[in-house]
C-alpha cells in the first residue's frame, strides 16, 4: 500500500491547490500533472524510498511544481505550496481521528494506511466546494506579517511530517498529541493576527488624525482671525452712529452687520461636544458651506456622544453626509444637522433641500456602488461615499441607516439619518 502513498499525496495537493485558487486546468496542464505524479511515484518508491529527508524534500519540490501550474507569480507559487502543505497536514490529522476509530477494529497497518489516504483525499475533494479561497486571497493580498505566520507554520509542519513518517502508527495511536500541537499553532497565529489588526487600527487612527490635522489648523486660524476681527467690529459699530443721522439707514446697517456677525454663532454649539475631531470636522465643512452662501444649522441635543464606532469613523461618515448635502444645495439654502446620543448610540440627522422628489426606489439606490445623483462632469468620481458609509455601518450590531424624501411648505427635503 505504501506504493500508492506518493500518488495520494500528489492528488491531495492538486485538489487543495484547486480549492484555494479556483483555477481550471487545460488539457496540457492535466497531461503535465500526470507525468509529474508518475515521476514522483516512481522516484520515491524505487530510488529514495529508504531516505526519509530526501523523500520529504523531493515531495515538496514536486508539490511546488504542481502549485506552479495554478499560479503565475513565483511568490504566490511558494505561498500556495506553504498553505497547501499545512492544509494537507490538518486534513491528515482529521483523517487520523477517523482511522484511529477503525484501528480499534482492524489491526492491519496496510488497511489503516489506505483508509487514511482515502479519507484525506475525500476531504481535499470536499474542500474544493467550500469558500476556502477567501482565506488564500486574504493571505496573498494583506500585509507581510500574515505571510510570516504562514512561512514559520510551514517549516514547523514539515518537521512534524518528517517525525510522523518515521512512525506512522504513532500518529494514529497518539493523535491527541498532534491535535494539541495544531491547536497551539493555530492559537499562536490567531494572536499574531489579532495584534496585527490592533496595530492596523492604531495606524488607521493615526493616519486619520494626520489627514484631519489641517482641520484643526484651520479652526485655530479662524479663532485667531475672529479675535482680531472682534475689535474691528466694535469700532465699526461705534462709527456707525457717527456715519449718518438717518435712523432707517442705521437700522438697516445694524441688521446687515449683525446678520453677518451672527453666522459663526450657528456653529458654536459644536464647541460643547466631547469629540474634538468630530466637532472640528463639521465646523470646517460649515465654513466651506458659508463661503458658498449656504448656511449649516446645528442642533446639538446631547453634548456627550457615545457610539459603538470610533470618533474617527463617526467623523468620516458624518462628513460624507454633510459634504453630500452641501454639494446638493444652492446659495441661500439652509442645511439642518441634528445630533443626539444615548448611553450606547449616537444619532446624526442631516436635512437639505432638493429640487425634485426622490421616491423610495431611487433613494435606496443612493447606497449602491458607483451610483450618483450629482449632475457634474466628474460624476464618475462620486457615488462611493454613501456606498462606503453603508458598508461600514452594517459592520455594527443594532446600527441603523435611514433615508427619505419629504415635502414641507412647498419644498422637497432629503433626510439622511445614521445611528451608530
Amino acid at each position: 500500500m505504501s506504493f500508492l502513498s506518493p500518488l495520494f499525496e500528489c492528488m491531495i495537493i492538486i485538489f487543495i491547490s484547486k480549492a484555494y485558487t479556483r483555477r481550471k486546468l487545460n488539457i496540457n496542464k492535466i497531461i503535465l500533472l500526470s507525468i509529474i505524479v508518475l515521476i514522483d511515484t516512481v522516484t520515491i518508491n524505487y530510488f529514495i524510498h529508504d531516505k526519509l529527508i530526501a523523500m520529504t524534500l523531493f515531495g515538496q519540490l514536486v508539490f511546488l511544481i504542481i502549485c506552479s501550474l495554478f499560479e503565475e507569480r513565483l511568490f504566490k507559487k511558494i505561498l500556495l505550496l506553504f498553505i497547501s502543505t499545512i492544509t494537507s497536514l490538518i486534513l491528515e490529522i482529521v483523517s487520523a481521528i477517523v482511522v484511529s476509530i477503525i484501528h480499534l477494529v482492524i489491526q492491519k497497518p496496510e488497511i489503516l494506511e489506505l483508509s487514511g489516504n482515502l479519507v484525506t483525499l475525500a476531504l481535499s475533494i470536499i474542500l474544493v466546494f467550500t469558500p476556502v479561497y477567501k482565506i488564500y486571497n486574504i493571505i496573498t493580498s494583506t500585509r507581510f506579517s500574515y505571510k510570516i505566520a504562514l512561512i514559520y507554520s510551514y517549516f514547523i509542519v514539515i518537521s512534524v511530517i518528517i517525525i510522523a513518517k518515521m512512525n506512522i502508527q504513532f500518529l494514529y495511536r497518539h493523535i491527541y498529541v498532534y491535535i494539541i500541537f495544531v491547536m497551539f499553532l493555530i492559537l499562536c497565529n490567531l494572536l499574531l493576527l489579532y495584534y496585527e489588526r490592533v496595530i492596523l487600527a492604531k495606524e488607521h487612527e493615526l493616519q486619520s488624525y494626520l489627514k484631519n490635522q489641517p482641520i484643526y489648523e484651520e479652526l485655530i486660524k479662524d479663532i485667531r482671525s475672529s479675535q482680531h476681527e472682534f475689535s474691528n467690529r466694535i469700532q465699526t459699530l461705534q462709527l456707525l452712529c457717527d456715519s449718518t443721522d438717518n435712523l432707517n439707514d442705521i437700522r438697516e446697517k445694524l441688521h446687515e452687520y449683525t446678520n453677518t456677525y451672527g453666522k459663526p454663532l450657528r456653529s458654536y454649539p459644536l464647541l460643547s461636544i466631547n469629540m474634538p475631531l468630530f466637532a472640528a470636522a463639521l465646523y470646517s465643512l460649515s465654513i466651506k458651506a458659508e463661503a458658498k452662501d449656504i448656511i449649516v444649522n446645528f442642533d446639538i441635543i446631547s453634548e456627550i456622544l457615545v457610539s459603538q464606532a470610533s470618533e474617527v469613523l463617526l467623523t468620516d461618515l458624518s462628513c460624507i453626509l454633510l459634504q453630500n448635502a452641501i454639494d446638493a444645495s444652492y446659495p441661500k439654502d439652509n442645511i439642518y444637522v441634528n445630533i443626539k446620543s444615548d448611553n450606547k448610540f449616537t444619532e446624526i440627522e442631516i436635512r437639505n433641500p432638493v429640487l425634485k422628489y426622490y421616491p423610495p426606489e431611487e433613494t435606496n439606490k443612493f447606497f449602491t456602488y458607483g451610483y450618483s445623483s450629482k449632475n457634474t462632469d466628474n460624476a464618475v468620481s462620486h457615488g462611493m461615499g454613501l456606498y462606503y458609509l453603508k458598508k461600514e455601518i452594517l459592520k455594527y450590531n443594532d446600527s441603523d441607516l435611514y433615508v427619505d424624501c419629504l415635502e414641507h411648505e412647498g419644498r422637497y427635503w432629503i433626510i439622511f439619518k445614521i445611528k451608530l
